[in-house]
């Protein structure tokens, strides 16, 4: 016990023997230890460096708060020192107020009386001022748009007659016509207007003088010389001149189209 650092003089812990005290002890002796080295190694922990950094801010504050009471106490004081009622005015330099009131109230019946007088004015304009529209100009426009309604009725109707007429002459036309049992060629006359619709039949084109026109013109001089003229005289001469198919001699196989036995098996 006298090596753990007890005596038997020690007294003992309700909780437990005089073990239990030591070990008590060396767990606070371990955390002071501790946390003086992690200080050394790793610097103030989180808490400590918020509240150094609290305790400067509200020195900080502190001051600027200082400095504003004295500049509102100066304020204060120099408010407070200027005079705040003017000095006594004697009778004699007062104004008059009763021609004041007096002046005052002239001056409101005048406008009064102007404002009366524009307002009958303006009422006396729009009640004969000249309206906008008139009752026989609307009138006017209404019995216009009736006779443009009877004009577009008759005009419809006229429409609607003459494609009445129309179909009675095509069926009338159509009734006229000999059945196909009758006369199978039978071709109505087709007037003027018809014919004139009809498309022109495509020009005939002779393949003789077509012919001679074009030799004629590949014969012309200004055709030879031109590059085209060239190519195609090129193009003539290499047909004319080349090789007959029968002519050409063609390599022969290996077996001169012989069968061997080595090929049958």
């Amino acid at each position: 016990d006298t090596a753990m650092g007890l005596t038997s003089e020690d007294p003992v812990s309700p909780n437990g023997g005089r073990h239990t005290q030591f070990k008590e002890a060396l767990r606070h002796e371990l955390r002071a230890r501790l946390s003086k080295t992690v200080r050394s190694n790793a610097g103030l922990s989180f808490d400590e460096r918020i509240e150094i950094a609290a305790k400067a801010k509200h020195d900080e504050t502190s001051k600027q708060e200082l400095v504003q009471r004295k500049a509102l106490q100066a304020a204060v004081e120099k408010g407070r020192s200027r005079p705040t009622s003017a000095p006594v005015r004697p009778s004699k330099l007062s104004p008059n107020q009763q021609a004041m009131l007096q002046e005052r109230m002239k001056k409101m019946k005048e406008q009064e009386d102007e404002y009366k007088k524009q307002v009958q004015e303006m009422r006396q304009k729009m009640n004969t001022r000249e309206p906008l529209f008139r009752l026989s100009d609307v009138q006017a426009g209404f019995e216009m748009l009736r006779q443009q309604q009877e004009e577009r009725r008759r005009e419809l109707q006229q429409e609607e007659h003459e494609r009445w007429e129309h179909l009675r002459a095509v069926e009338v036309s159509a009734f006229q016509r000999p059945l196909l049992v009758e006369d199978f060629n039978y071709r109505p006359q087709r007037d003027n207007f018809a014919s004139t619709l009809r498309e022109p039949p495509e020009p005939t084109i002779d393949s003789e003088d077509f012919d001679e026109r074009l030799r004629a013109a590949v014969s012309e001089r200004w055709f030879q010389e031109s590059a085209w003229g060239k190519k195609l005289k090129e193009m003539k001469e290499k047909v004319d001149n080349r090789k007959k198919l029968h002519q050409i001699q063609y390599p022969q196989k290996c077996d001169s189209h012989k069968l061997p036995k080595t090929r049958l098996m």
